[in-house]
């Protein structure tokens, strides 16, 4: 791969708790597969996209607390944030700000961020004998939107649209209309995606160097 290739011109960050889906939506985008058992990410996985012209990076953090001093270094000069949480887990929407907001403070300026519920595919279907009941109203959602779109002065989709999302990586609900949401935003000026760039790797705690095989989420 030529060093013009490699280059991204883009970053984009993919921040949540543990086990809210963040692997599995991003799989779900690039590679169009579903796994339910895959371990936790350790460090952060990479990703390059190609969006007209335009290479745009996608770091899959660790959601871990353990790995938050890590998590701030890859949102450091971030042009957009996917902020993820569970629709049926409110501790994890509350992490928004016990946690996450916080690793917010390096992102570049008119940095996006995006509201993204997962698992909307088990919203009232039985686990355990119980139904799985919304932890999460979509105004709640809202609200957070438009408190980070004031405070970091966000870009604005060139249609207007807002950054929340409810969706399934199993199910694959929202999937492409998140990410190509993110792209309009930062490239309003290009339409059409173009054929992905696909390498991709892992960056681990033990070595700064992004590795061909993934193993981890």
């Amino acid at each position: 791969m030529s060093d013009q290739k490699q280059k991204a011109d883009k970053k984009v960050v993919i921040l949540g708790s543990a086990e809210v889906g963040k692997t599995c939506l991003i799989r779900r985008y690039i590679e169009n597969t579903y796994a339910k058992d895959i371990s936790s990410t350790i460090g952060c996985s990479f990703f390059l996209k190609q969006w007209g012209n335009k290479n745009i990076a996608l770091w899959d953090t660790a959601g871990q607390e353990v790995f938050s001093g890590l998590t701030n270094f890859y949102c450091r000069g971030a042009h957009a944030v996917i902020l993820c949480y569970s629709l049926i887990d409110r501790a994890s929407f509350d992490d928004i700000d016990t946690r996450h907001k916080r690793l917010l403070d390096t992102v570049s300026e008119n940095c996006i961020i995006v509201l993204v519920g997962t698992k909307i595919d088990l919203l009232n279907n039985k686990i355990n004998k119980d139904f799985t009941k919304r932890a999460v109203l979509p105004e709640e959602a809202m609200a957070k939107s438009l408190e980070f779109m004031e405070r970091f002065q966000s870009l604005k989709h060139p249609k207007g649209n807002l950054p929340v999302f409810e969706t399934s990586s199993k199910e694959n609900i929202q999937i492409k209309e998140l990410f190509e949401f993110v792209f309009e935003t930062l490239e309003p000026e290009t339409c059409l995606l173009s054929e992905p760039y696909t390498p991709k790797g892992v960056i681990t705690l033990n070595s700064p160097k992004v590795v061909t095989k993934k193993k981890c989420c």
